[in-house]
């Protein structure tokens, strides 16, 4: 007599095996985010690493941009997607090392990749599938700019032991003002409207304080700071704690969100003055 196992046999077996190949996937995975997390000593905030890195990242993304800026709007658009994409793997390796090795193989809603510095991330992933070029690229040339350079300026919490995971800080960063600096040179980012970038960001604000209540109420041991606006910390970004100190976590947040905004316009104001300036060079 020939055994033949039945099908809910075969169910478990198989359930069985995959979970089995599962395990052994997850560990390779784990020793492979262990063998980066060599250790070393912690930059100091303005020390030389610092300041070298910071200078090399605003010197490549200037030459890279500068590279570029001839091709027209769409091979640009392509090559921001692309930046997008290199962007989104490089954050899976974030999480992945931030949950085996920072975090002790534990979630922490501070790691959450909804920062103001993720959104060039998120926003050149959609770029070409958007009716909303211009904005997205209006937003990335303001307040993307902004965001790298000040993380880059002030850069506490992306200096640590871990060398790889200091280097992708910078990396990441550096790539944020590439596309930034890219933006500035594009007729459809330079034709949309302030206001347009200024709902968006005002839009991820809302996502970004819906995450902040979620995870106040769900792990509320570590609380995140999604854009730096949780109603249940404290800011400790310069200049802007001494108000928090002062007028109250709320009154500072809405002053942070206009500040940033002016400063984007700023920004922009900036960049449309030098263009008009290269342009009468060029007509004399």
């Amino acid at each position: 007599m020939i055994f033949r196992p039945d099908t809910s046999c075969q169910v478990f077996l198989c359930i069985g095996y995959n979970n089995s190949m599962l395990e052994k996937w997850i560990e390779l995975l784990r020793r492979m985010i262990l063998a980066c997390a060599f250790t070393g000593e912690k930059p100091a905030v303005f020390g030389a690493f610092h300041c070298g890195m910071t200078l090399c990242m605003i010197a490549l993304a200037a030459f890279g941009a500068y590279m570029v800026h001839g091709r027209s709007d769409d091979e640009k658009i392509r090559l921001l997607h692309w930046c997008g994409i290199v962007m989104l793997i490089s954050e899976i390796w974030k999480q992945l090392f931030c949950y085996f090795v920072v975090n002790g193989e534990t979630f922490s809603w501070w790691y959450f990749p909804f920062q103001l510095c993720s959104m060039p991330m998120y926003l050149t992933l959609v770029l070409p599938y958007t009716k909303h070029k211009g904005t997205i690229l209006h937003f990335l040339g303001g307040y993307g700019f902004l965001a790298g350079l000040l993380a880059l300026l002030f850069p506490e919490d992306m200096l640590r032991v871990w060398p790889v995971f200091t280097m992708h800080g910078f990396l990441w960063h550096g790539i944020m003002l590439f596309m930034a600096m890219t933006a500035w040179t594009m007729r459809m980012a330079k034709e949309a409207s302030d206001a347009s970038a200024v709902r968006l960001f005002l839009l991820l604000c809302a996502i970004a304080e819906v995450i902040n209540c979620t995870g106040a109420y769900t792990h509320p041991s570590v609380l995140p700071d999604m854009f730096y606006i949780s109603p249940f910390t404290v800011s400790y970004q310069p200049v802007f704690r001494d108000i928090c100190r002062m007028l109250g976590r709320v009154p500072q947040i809405v002053i942070y969100i206009v500040v940033l905004s002016f400063a984007a316009w700023v920004v922009w104001k900036c960049v449309e003055r030098s263009g008009n300036a290269d342009k009468r060079r060029s007509a004399e």
